[in-house]
């Protein structure tokens, strides 16, 4: 082989070598083909927790974009593998969900270890390390890229912390609300915040911004789908919800539905 042929063939085998293609730039409608895919499947599910499907996708579309310009690497194939893997018309449970799914990732974040991130579920597991780079997890108590998290002190009431992340005040008594800590409201008492409540839920709060602390409830109990977090999760791990089409607590909430509820839970002081 020429000095001249090698320098040209050696960097297109190190490509069909790689484990993972070229990335490619999200194309327009990308997002638009995602929301109609993702909110049909809910409807269908069961679990549309919008008024219509426009309404649905106009959110979806929403975070999409507000979330996509922190992602890199792209893969078209692994995107619509996932899309027609069935996992999400067939209204399976996420632990059968991931059994259909394809074994590749469509998306990675752009930040490196040590670097802040943002926890995003829109796209479930297409999206594995959040707005992190490929090998490095986004740390859900504190928002930073890092394989090796430092156990996270407990906060005090008053302490600043972050409404984006997952238990940011890293207390059973503590939830964050306009960027500070405050205590859990008990049963009974009045309530502004989807996680206000001490071991239970927030009654009513879709309806004018305000409701009652409740204990949460027990599978078969009869709930209102609006009440977000209000049914009791099983011992053994997993998602409990309050299923539309019986307007009961139940287990084994189909995968799409999980993805909405995890993403698209409305702002801690507004419905939807």
């Amino acid at each position: 082989m020429s000095p001249r042929l090698r320098w040209i063939l050696l960097p297109l085998l190190g490509l069909a070598c790689s484990e993972r293609p070229i990335s490619e730039p999200i194309p327009d409608g990308t997002a638009q083909r995602y929301a109609t895919a993702l909110c049909a499947s809910a409807r269908d599910c069961g679990c549309s927790y919008f008024a219509s499907a426009e309404a649905c996708e106009a959110v979806v579309i929403e975070r999409f974009n507000a979330i996509s310009g922190e992602l890199r690497d792209f893969e078209q194939g692994c995107f619509d593998a996932f899309l027609a893997s069935g996992a999400y018309e067939s209204c399976v449970d996420p632990e059968e969900a991931r059994a259909l799914f394809p074994q590749c990732a469509a998306f990675y974040g752009s930040s490196v270890e040590g670097e802040t991130c943002a926890p995003n579920r829109l796209f479930g597991d297409m999206n594995p390390t959040d707005t992190c780079v490929e090998g490095v997890d986004c740390y859900f108590v504190t928002g930073v890229c890092d394989n090796d998290p430092p156990f996270p002190s407990s906060m005090s009431e008053g302490d600043l912390c972050s409404e984006a992340l997952t238990n940011s005040c890293f207390s059973e008594f503590l939830y964050c609300d306009d960027g500070v800590c405050q205590k859990q409201a008990e049963h009974g008492e009045p309530c502004e915040h989807i996680f206000d409540c001490n071991f239970g839920f927030c009654e009513g709060l879709q309806e004018d911004g305000e409701g009652i602390c409740k204990p949460q409830l027990d599978f078969g109990d009869p709930c209102d789908p609006a009440d977000y977090l209000n049914c009791n999760p099983p011992l053994y791990g997993g998602y409990a919800w309050c299923n539309p089409a019986t307007l009961r607590c139940e287990v084994d909430m189909p995968y799409v539905c999980a993805v909405l509820s995890d993403t698209l839970r409305p702002p801690p002081h507004s419905g939807m």
